[in-house]
C-alpha cells in the first residue's frame, strides 16, 4: 500500500515538517482495503482521501454507503465467479471440493459460487477454509487425502471432478506441492489426480510442478507485461549503477531491497542475480493494474492541480485542505461510475516515448 502525497513544509535542513496526503494506493488485500476505507470514508471532505486498489477484488467493496472513497482498476470477484460457474457447467463437472482462504475475498467467492451452483447438478463436497498464514504443505496433504482421495472409499460416491482454489499464489504453490507429494507416496499414488481450477497464480510457476499443473485452469485477471516497466524493474535490481540511482531517490525501494537481500546499503548491498530476482521480485499478474492505479492517481492530481493553481508548482490553494478538499480528487465519481482514461505511456527511463503506446485504465467501483 502507498500514500501519494506532497510536502507542504521543509525545515532549514531539508527535512519534511508537514506532509499533506492526497490519497492511498492499495491495499492488495480486500480485507485490508475494507478496513482502510471504513476509516477514511466517514472523514469530512477536507480530509477524506481517494483510495485506489489494484488487487482488492471483493464484490463487497461495491457498497457505496460503507466505502465512499474506494475505487479500483481491476474487476470484482463476482465477474470471475460468473466465468468460473459457466466453465464448470460447460465442462460437466459433477463433484468438487473448494479450498479457499478464510478472508473477505475467499469467503465471498466461496459463497457466490456455492449459490450459483444450486440447481446445476454440481455438488460441492468437503470444502475447506484455510486460515491466512496458518497453513503448510503437510496440512494441505491431509486436506487432499481426506477431502478428495478418501471420499470415494468412505462414501461410495462418484469421483471428485477437481479442486477449486480461491486464494493467493502462495496457497496455489502449497496445494501443488501437496498433490505432488501424494503422487509420490505409494499409499496414494494410485488415486487419480484431481483437476484444479485456480482463481489466480500471481507469479507463474514456470514448470515447477509440470505434472501436477498439467491441465490446470487459471481464471484470473489478464496478465499483461509492460515491457518498458519490466526492463527498468529488472535493471534496477541487477545492475549496480541502476540500483544505486534507484536507491538514492526511492526510499521505499531501498527498504524493500534491504529486506529481500538481508543487507544494509550503509554497509554494502550487491545487485541481485537473475535467479534471485526471479525468486524475490518475479512479475505479478497485478503489476499492470498497479501501474494503472498510479496513472489514474496522476490524472486525478493533475486535474485538481490545474484547477487550483494557475502556474506550475504546488500553490497554497492546492496545499491547503480547507481550500482544496481532499475529496476533490475523487470528483469523477459524480460523472460516471466507470471512468475510462487513456494515458500516453512515457516513462522517465525511456529516452523517447514509444510511438502509439498508450494504456487504457478502467477505474471501477
Amino acid at each position: 500500500m502507498s500514500l501519494f502525497s506532497m510536502t507542504v513544509g521543509m525545515s532549514h535542513d531539508s527535512t519534511a515538517v508537514a506532509i499533506s496526503h492526497n490519497g492511498v494506493i492499495g491495499s492488495d488485500n480486500s480485507s485490508e482495503s475494507e478496513a482502510i476505507s471504513r476509516m477514511l470514508s466517514p472523514l469530512p471532505d477536507q480530509h477524506r482521501l481517494l483510495q485506489i486498489s489494484y488487487a482488492s477484488t471483493s464484490a463487497s467493496l461495491r457498497k457505496r454507503d460503507l466505502y465512499r472513497d474506494f475505487f479500483r482498476t481491476i474487476s470484482a470477484d463476482d465477474i470471475q465467479v460468473q466465468v468460473m460457474h459457466e466453465f464448470l457447467v460447460a465442462a460437466r463437472w459433477t463433484m468438487l471440493t473448494m479450498i479457499y482462504i478464510n478472508d473477505t475475498y475467499g469467503r465471498g467467492c466461496f459463497r457466490e459460487l456455492s449459490e450459483r451452483l444450486v440447481g446445476c447438478d454440481i455438488c460441492v463436497v468437503g470444502s475447506v477454509a484455510i486460515e491466512p498464514k496458518k497453513y503448510n504443505v503437510t496440512m494441505l496433504e491431509d486436506v487432499v487425502r481426506n477431502k478428495v482421495y478418501n471420499i470415494n472409499e468412505t462414501r461410495n460416491e462418484p469421483p471428485i471432478s477437481g479442486i477449486i482454489e480461491f486464494g493467493s499464489y502462495q496457497i496455489v504453490e502449497t496445494v501443488f506441492q501437496a498433490i505432488h507429494n501424494l503422487e509420490n507416496d505409494n499409499l496414494t499414488a494410485h488415486y487419480n489426480r484431481p483437476s484444479v481450477v485456480l482463481s489466480e497464480t500471481g507469479t507463474y510457476f514456470e514448470g515447477k510442478f509440470s505434472n501436477v499443473s498439467k491441465g490446470a485452469f487459471v481464471l484470473s485477471p489478464p496478465r499483461r507485461i509492460i515491457s518498458e516497466f519490466q526492463a527498468n524493474w529488472n535493471n534496477s535490481h541487477t545492475i549496480s549503477e541502476k540500483l544505486k540511482a534507484e536507491v538514492d531517490t526511492n526510499r521505499y525501494f531501498k527498504e524493500m531491497f534491504e529486506i529481500l537481500m538481508n543487507c544494509q546499503f550503509s554497509n554494502y548491498c550487491r545487485p541481485m542475480t537473475s535467479k534471485e530476482l526471479s525468486k524475490h521480485a518475479a512479475p505479478s499478474v497485478y503489476t499492470h493494474y498497479a501501474i494503472m492505479s498510479a496513472l489514474v492517481t496522476a490524472f486525478s492530481v493533475k486535474r485538481v492541480h490545474s484547477t487550483a493553481c494557475t502556474v506550475g508548482g504546488a500553490c497554497d490553494v492546492f496545499k491547503n485542505a480547507d481550500m482544496t478538499k481532499r475529496s476533490a480528487f475523487m470528483l469523477f465519481k459524480t460523472r460516471t461510475s466507470s471512468l475510462i482514461v487513456t494515458f500516453v505511456f512515457t516513462p522517465a527511463w525511456v529516452s523517447e516515448p514509444p510511438a502509439g503506446r498508450a494504456i487504457r485504465g478502467f477505474l471501477r467501483r
